[in-house]
């Protein structure tokens, strides 16, 4: 399975060409059918993105939200520390 980061590198060297939305295949972008799996796009296979783009997007801002909360409890637990042996 290609990553988010390998996918929209590929999109950025050659944005004529998308994910299907079925099957993940690399295809034009403005193709009306995936000649891998066969799926008919209403309108043009840009208009659509593949689910394990979507998942992988996800998973990245997760992963940004639980390094923030990590850095912010260290801030926190720096505060308190500091001021314990200070005060």
């Amino acid at each position: 399975m290609t990553s988010f980061e390998e996918a929209k590198r590929r999109r950025d060297e050659d944005p004529n060409r998308v994910r299907c939305a079925h099957c993940g295949e690399w295809i034009f972008a403005r193709s009306e059918r995936c000649l891998k799996c066969g799926t008919y796009f209403l309108g043009e296979a840009f208009q659509f993105t593949h689910e394990s783009d979507e998942i992988e997007a996800e998973r990245q801002r997760r992963r940004r939200r639980a390094v923030m909360i990590g850095a912010i409890l260290a801030l926190l637990l720096l505060v308190a520390t500091t001021l314990y042996f200070v005060g």
